[in-house]
């Protein structure tokens, strides 16, 4: 699978997988229970543990550009944000345009449909039901906002809750849920602000799935220079690493509107013992190997004990 297609889904959002039933509708999480038991990075996982926290955490802040679409803003996503293309659409069409009638359903481009229901003077749901803008690709499931404040132009805030399932063929169905993320959306001179922040959201692919907690995603779009400026604090876990590091930001990665991975940037993970591992990324998908460097101090001396040179596309789960 596309690595941007799982991440920008995780909203982790993006997404709360097995205790947080957030939208409900038939999307998002599942049973299996993410450990949060905080780990030492070692040899063994970093490039598991690398991987699998600089796509969550960035594809979560990219999907910022979902909420993006309130103010009115038309920049296109990367191709293979699959989910916030379809989100993007719809969320701007229920925030932008407020429905005049209790529930509105709507045909998707390609089949399915989508119902926008009313539910009260400042919040919305939209339940998207096999709703397909291309052939090969389906979401099924809620996006609820509430507390909506609109200053059009300017500035947009609401809490936003998740259950949805993004069916693709030939790979593994993504399921995403999560409540009570706050989203805020101001705008000045062409440059998009977004704040997405909440304390769990987790994503399931495949048999792996995915935690983000205590999230503060923040994402720059400047409409200007045609890029995404992301920086990312949270606690990244994972079954596939057996436990919980944290994740924070030293250089904000830098993506283009053109591409589906930043140019540039770099992560800091945390783990337990003085463990960390620095994520260095070199240049976006056509750039040359290696694109992404991880280096690992498994001792907590300072040194580089491990260095792996990694490409975008060795990084999915």
């Amino acid at each position: 699978m596309q690595a941007w297609t799982r991440s920008a889904a995780f909203l982790a959002a993006m997404s709360a997988l097995a205790s947080c039933g957030g939208g409900g509708g038939g999307g998002g999480g599942g049973g299996t229970a993410v450990p949060t038991t905080p780990i030492a990075l070692t040899s063994t996982n970093a490039q598991d543990a690398a991987g699998g926290a600089t796509l969550a955490g960035l594809g979560s802040a990219s999907a910022g550009g979902l909420f993006e679409v309130a103010l009115q803003s038309n920049r296109a996503l990367p191709r293979t944000h699959v989910l916030a293309q379809i989100m993007k659409r719809q969320i701007g069409l229920l925030i932008a345009q407020p429905i005049s009638a209790a529930q509105t359903t709507t045909p998707c481009d390609n089949s399915g449909s989508t119902t926008v229901t009313d539910t009260g003077p400042n919040s919305v749901t939209i339940a998207f039901n096999a709703c397909s803008d291309a052939a090969g690709e389906s979401l099924s499931g809620t996006v609820s906002v509430a507390n909506i404040v609109v200053n059009a132009g300017v500035n947009f805030s609401g809490t936003a809750s998740l259950g949805l399932t993004l069916k693709q063929t030939g790979f593994p169905d993504f399921g995403i849920s999560g409540t009570n993320m706050n989203v805020q959306e101001t705008v000045n001179g062409g440059v998009d602000t977004v704040t997405m922040s909440g304390t769990e959201l987790l994503a399931t692919i495949g048999a792996t799935a995915e935690r983000l907690g205590n999230y503060n995603l923040v994402s720059v779009f400047d409409n200007n220079a045609s890029t995404e400026t992301d920086t990312v604090t949270f606690d990244y876990a994972s079954t596939k690493i057996g436990g919980q590091v944290h994740v924070s930001t030293i250089n904000s990665p830098v993506t283009d509107f053109a591409s589906n991975f930043p140019h540039s940037g770099m992560l800091s993970l945390a783990g337990t013992g003085g463990s960390a591992i620095h994520v260095i990324v070199n240049s976006d998908e056509s750039g040359a190997s290696p694109q992404v460097t991880i280096q690992l101090d498994a001792d907590g001396n300072g040194a580089i004990d491990t260095r792996l040179d990694k490409n975008w596309s060795d990084l999915d789960v």
